[in-house]
């Protein structure tokens, strides 16, 4: 989840989306499909370049599938662009952009 918890979308996403996802992912047992998910979280800093530095270093070294939350318009475009280069999934569960 690269997210947003101290700024100005911490209400709307940051710790307390962690932890429900969080425990979202214990009551399925810590399994998607069969295959275990591992959850990681980052804080993108309200900067477009720290958050696509996380993404591209989560994507190329970490081998995430999939990036969630992005609640920052700057970033979440961002990041979609990467993401689709690399093939992999992000859900901006609360960024909006015309």
């Amino acid at each position: 989840m690269l997210t947003d918890p101290g700024g100005p979308f911490s209400d709307l996403s940051g710790a307390g989306l962690v932890e429900a996802v969080r425990l979202a992912l214990e009551d399925v047992g810590g399994q998607v499909l069969g295959e275990p998910v591992q959850l990681i979280s980052a804080d993108h800093q309200q900067k477009p370049d720290i958050g696509l530095s996380i993404a591209r270093t989560w994507l190329d070294q970490d081998k995430v599938d999939v990036i969630l939350d992005v609640p920052n318009s700057g970033i979440a475009l961002a990041v979609s662009t990467l993401v689709k280069e690399k093939n992999r999934i992000v859900i901006d569960a609360s960024a909006a952009t015309d």
